[in-house]
């Protein structure tokens, strides 16, 4: 058998699987409808890849005797057993994005992947409220309930399903929580008054949807900003 044809064994969350001796984790994963996420991987690349964003990690081996490696860099070895939704790498990729989102500016609705972005579903996915969660809204443009003048939530919280609405049979004004974040509340703000929405109908509506310590900061943040403007 030549070195083209072997096949190395390896086991992935606990499942058999078979990939090349120059395959990475990683590209056997997506080969392999694996979900593992990662940022800065590009197949066409190769070997220059660099795996500077770390969201690729994995866990190695069992028992005490596990480690971290970036998938993106690591071959396939023979019956290497990986691990990549553990607890532990789980929290490493929460703080990792963390620290990577507290650098990334905030400008969703200017970007030209607003509504398919990759940070948007590692947040939601890692339950970080460290993007603008508008950008998860399929209503973009023109279908924008703001754009048509319609009190939306969107911009403070998790919302945009678009999905019929139980409390009034409208569509999704976003009642599913707000997220607090000082700089996405200011962001609101700005969308509200960009469409003359006025702000005292938003701060009811947060009234009507919110129970959690959030939702409080969120009503006394709208109130100050709502002041600052008289």
């Amino acid at each position: 058998m030549t070195m083209i044809d072997k096949k190395i064994r390896v086991v992935i969350d606990g499942k058999e699987y078979f990939g090349a001796p120059d395959q990475t984790i990683l590209e056997l994963c997506i080969q392999k409808g694996i979900d593992l996420p990662h940022i800065c991987y590009n197949p066409v690349l190769g070997k220059r890849n660099t795996g500077n964003c770390r969201m690729c990690l994995v866990e190695l081996g069992e028992g005490n005797a596990k480690i971290i490696k970036e998938s993106c860099q690591t071959l396939l070895r023979e019956n290497m057993v990986i691990h990549t939704s553990s607890r532990k790498i789980y929290d490493l990729r929460r703080t990792i994005l963390q620290l990577t989102m507290s650098q990334h500016e905030q400008s969703c609705r200017d970007c030209p992947t607003s509504g398919d972005c990759p940070y948007v579903s590692l947040c939601k996915d890692l339950d970080l409220s460290a993007t603008v969660v508008c950008a998860m809204c399929p209503l973009q443009g023109e279908s924008c309930n703001l754009y048509r003048g319609n009190i939306c939530l969107g911009p403070l919280t998790y919302s945009g399903c678009n999905a019929y609405c139980t409390r009034n049979g409208s569509t999704c004004i976003g009642c599913r929580g707000v997220v607090f974040h000082k700089d996405l509340v200011g962001f609101a703000v700005k969308e509200y008054k960009k469409h003359g929405i006025n702000l005292q109908h938003v701060i009811d509506l947060v009234k009507l949807f919110s129970y959690s310590e959030e939702g409080k900061k969120v009503m006394d943040l709208l109130e100050e900003l709502k002041e600052g403007e008289q």
